[in-house]
């Protein structure tokens, strides 16, 4: 969205805040349900139609990601074990991986567009 010119840094720093972990979690359900042809909010559905596989590969790690996420932070379990650990972190990268592969096709592009507040965009 913003390029990647090394200049832009401040720009990125602010854009980063516009994201919500929450509106990413409501989007990346709303692909996978989208591959079950499970029923998506009216004005929605037609941007997720038919979602890469790339995408949804990404989108399952990234949900996984941010469940481990909050359970670090909110759920006082027993520290996780080493592998657990190395597993999440190669799931990252993984998703990072994933990320860069996506087609640039119109589904992607909506996927990432809807990050930006999709799930208070049906109800506009």
């Amino acid at each position: 969205m913003l390029g990647d010119d090394p200049s832009r840094v401040d720009d990125w720093s602010t854009a980063r805040r516009w994201y919500s972990h929450h509106d990413i979690r409501v989007v990346s359900k709303w692909i996978i349900a989208q591959t079950k042809r499970h029923k998506l909010p009216e004005t929605i559905e037609p941007l997720l139609d038919s979602p890469s596989a790339e995408l949804v590969a990404f989108v399952k790690l990234i949900i996984e990601l941010q469940s481990a996420r909050i359970e670090a932070d909110y759920v006082h379990t027993p520290t996780p074990e080493f592998q657990e650990v190395r597993r999440l972190v190669d799931n990252a990268r993984l998703a990072l991986a994933h990320l860069e592969k996506l087609p640039g096709d119109r589904v992607s592009d909506n996927y990432l567009m809807l990050l930006l507040g999709g799930p208070r965009l049906p109800a506009r």
